[in-house]
């Protein structure tokens, strides 16, 4: 037997941002900021490298639902 489904929680990209902001700046621990949103670190961390990959490549900025960044890999 799989694994049951489960709700998945979406986030905004406003959200996301003003959660990355804060442990960008380090103002916080991490550990702090995911008790405070209530989200879990795993997901943070992941914001929080999709964030650093924007400001070096110029990409959008937390795409979800399955889009993908770069338009090469969506042709295959």
């Amino acid at each position: 037997m799989g694994k049951k489904d489960k709700e998945r929680w979406v986030y905004t990209r406003e959200f996301k941002a003003e959660a990355v902001a804060p442990a960008g700046k380090k103002e916080k621990p991490i550990s702090q900021i995911t008790v405070d949103l209530g989200v879990n670190e795993s997901v943070l961390r992941r914001w929080m490298q999709q964030a650093r990959q924007t400001a070096q490549g110029g990409l959008p900025p937390f795409p979800g639902h399955g889009r993908p960044r770069d338009e090469e890999q969506a042709r295959f």
